[in-house]
């Protein structure tokens, strides 16, 4: 890595520190970008390189967390689990992320709808790239058998991150952000949906 690529990420770990504790402690309409950017010890300017807008950077914060989030859940799935279970298994670890600040996490999804530019392709690269890993483990599950060889895979992997992203918006919607709850109950509707596709 170069001088220059140490130095860009060195600044964004500051500009992420500076958001969360400003986010934390004055609340997401309070906070400012000039705030923000004084607290990271950078100039308004350089922050806009990394962010253009508030918006944007709330995005920013959670797109790299959840990005985290699914590659550490992905590596570290018990073995033995069935296609749902390997699927919970991985959204877990968004709920209990989305559970830390849920103030924020709500903003948040409701941004992933209406920010443009830079932040819509990164979170639409993450999407596709878990939906692309769950089309997989069905194609996989396909090939041994466990579900019919007609099951479209790409199509059951869009149905099971839809069903994913209703709960996650009602687990936010309320007060009780009780993961156990909401994992349960995205396991429950992903298994209603499986049942009609076994061989």
């Amino acid at each position: 890595m170069s001088r220059r690529e140490e130095n860009k990420l060195e600044k964004l770990a500051r500009i992420e520190d500076a958001a969360w504790t400003l986010f934390r402690e004055l609340g997401f309409e309070a906070t400012t970008t000039k705030a923000v950017a004084h607290l990271a010890g950078i100039g308004s300017g350089t922050l806009f390189l990394y962010a253009r807008t508030k918006n944007e950077l709330l995005v920013l914060l959670f797109r790299d967390e959840l990005e985290s989030i699914l590659s550490s859940r992905s590596a570290t799935v018990p073995a033995g689990l069935d296609l749902v279970g390997r699927f919970v298994h991985v959204c877990r670890g968004f709920y209990e992320r989305y559970a830390r600040d849920p103030e924020l996490a709500r903003r948040f999804v409701e941004l992933v709808f209406v920010v443009d530019g830079t932040s819509r392709a990164s979170m639409r690269a993450l999407d596709r790239g878990f939906v692309v890993a769950i089309t997989k483990a069905i194609e996989s599950d396909k090939a041994a058998g466990i579900l019919r060889a007609d099951v479209d895979a790409a199509l059951l992997a869009k149905s099971f991150f839809a069903i994913y992203g209703v709960n996650v918006i009602e687990f936010l919607a309320g007060k009780n952000h009780d993961v156990d709850r909401a994992v349960a109950t995205l396991e429950r509707a992903l298994r209603m949906l499986i049942d009609g596709t076994r061989a």
